[in-house]
């Protein structure tokens, strides 16, 4: 069994009107990417076991045809965003991560054990989850969740953890 993580993109933006993008992450890199040169994001995969026991899509934790994809990792793989200004935004941001499961061979479904956290940071403070951020076992794809309510601060910091 294959079990995998696709991260599709990330957006922060104003909430008074939601056409105003501050901040995105598409991945448009190439295949195999783990560190995008531009400081934009960051990984740790310190906890993982890259094993590769067969199959196309085993052990990884990077970029996998413009999505960020992780899959077989035995242990906690962490994506961090860079520090995001978001000090002149004065009436806050928004968060929405837009993620989607896969399961190889589909009818193993039943046994999967995908665990997926989103956090985000304020200011260089601790790690809050994102309202409906936690996501265990079956969840197929995520519609976009995102934070509850505008964030205002000076910076900002997005963290997700995986492990399937």
């Amino acid at each position: 069994m294959r079990l995998g993580i696709l991260l599709l993109g990330l957006t922060l933006w104003l909430p008074a009107n939601a056409q105003d993008t501050i901040w995105f992450e598409g991945f448009n890199y190439i295949d195999g990417t783990t560190d995008p040169g531009n400081g934009k994001w960051s990984i740790n995969t310190d906890s993982c076991v890259f094993d590769n026991d067969g199959g196309p899509n085993d052990d990884h934790f990077e970029v996998r045809d413009s999505v960020f994809s992780g899959s077989d990792l035995d242990g906690f793989a962490i994506w961090t965003s860079e520090s995001i200004d978001i000090s002149g935004e004065t009436d806050g941001v928004k968060i929405k991560v837009d993620l989607w499961q896969y399961v190889i061979p589909p009818e193993s479904m039943e046994t999967n054990q995908d665990t997926l956290y989103t956090y985000y940071s304020l200011d260089g403070g601790p790690e809050v989850l994102l309202e409906n951020g936690q996501l265990e076992g079956q969840f197929g794809s995520s519609p976009g969740f995102t934070c509850g309510s505008a964030l205002i601060g000076n910076s900002l910091q997005i963290i997700i953890k995986a492990r399937n």
